[in-house]
């Protein structure tokens, strides 16, 4: 279906430490892989400078930025920032409000996605509106289909308005 189009690549950002989304961002990035997208994930490559560096570099190379939203998220890369000034976080964190304020394109290549909470608690503000609900783990083979859709750039399909169809080429 998709043989026509670039394959587009993403950076998926959450936060540490919590094995169960840990897991799922694995699975995500797995699906996504298998049909082709590159997946660059938000973890450590060590402490080093080298380490902070390919985590920037890849997320500046990606054509998508995936947030994975949950409370823990929010808390520790957008309200506790500060603690974070001149690390890795910091830096992740400047980068996606770079895209959010960015040019119309910039600002449609960060995309929500709603794991746990509600969104205004687990998404930063900017982001709070159109994400992608994955709560329910019954609705991850939609979701994740609408997904795909959106980083090929192939429809502006979205959860809450399943009749938009038309191509956006």
């Amino acid at each position: 279906m998709f043989r026509d189009y670039p394959a587009p690549s993403c950076f998926i950002s959450h936060a540490w430490g919590d094995d169960r989304h840990e897991k799922w961002v694995l699975e995500l990035a797995y699906h996504l892989r298998r049909i082709g997208i590159t997946c660059y994930l938000d973890r450590p490559h060590g402490e080093s400078r080298a380490g902070f560096a390919t985590l920037i570099m890849q997320m500046r190379a990606a054509s998508y930025l995936l947030v994975a939203g949950t409370p823990k998220y929010r808390h520790e890369k957008y309200e506790e920032r500060s603690v974070h000034t001149g690390s890795a976080v910091a830096s992740e964190m400047n980068l996606l409000q770079e895209r959010l304020q960015g040019s119309d394109s910039e600002r449609r290549s960060v995309i929500p996605l709603l794991l746990e909470g509600k969104a205004h608690l687990a998404l930063p503000p900017m982001l709070e509106h159109k994400s992608f609900d994955f709560r329910q783990e019954h609705h991850y083979p939609v979701n994740l289909f609408n997904l795909v859709f959106r980083l090929y750039n192939y429809a502006p399909v979205h959860p809450e308005s399943p009749q938009q169809t038309t191509c956006m080429r």
